[in-house]
């Protein structure tokens, strides 16, 4: 839920979303794996994309492999993230009062 002093989507957080997001982050820095990852996207209120370099079609295959490599690299970086802020919802819900809850449950947007 964001307070009524956000703009929505704008990625910008009023003080008490600002100061609830350092909580999350603090707790995610002492937590998890790639820790940098998470805070990343606390910060920005949003999923961080992992960017794939480009091949031409001359690439040598040792520039293939480095793309490959790297390519596998960002796949298991984005699933560890999302598991890791997955992890880190299941715990903000756990604290939830039984109300918020059912508010969080009931949102247009909730999955």
């Amino acid at each position: 839920m964001r307070c009524a002093g956000a703009n929505q989507g704008s990625g910008i957080l009023c003080g008490h979303e600002k100061a609830r997001s350092e909580k999350l982050q603090l707790y995610a820095s002492t937590t998890y794996k790639n820790r940098a990852d998470i805070c990343k996207s606390l910060n920005q209120d949003n999923l961080i994309n992992f960017i794939l370099p480009g091949l031409d079609e001359n690439a040598t295959p040792t520039q293939k492999e480095m793309v490959r490599i790297h390519a596998n690299k960002s796949i298991k970086r984005e699933e560890l993230l999302e598991a890791n802020l997955e992890a880190m919802y299941e715990v903000v819900l756990s604290i939830c009062d039984p109300l918020l809850k059912d508010q969080v449950y009931n949102h247009k947007d909730y999955e």
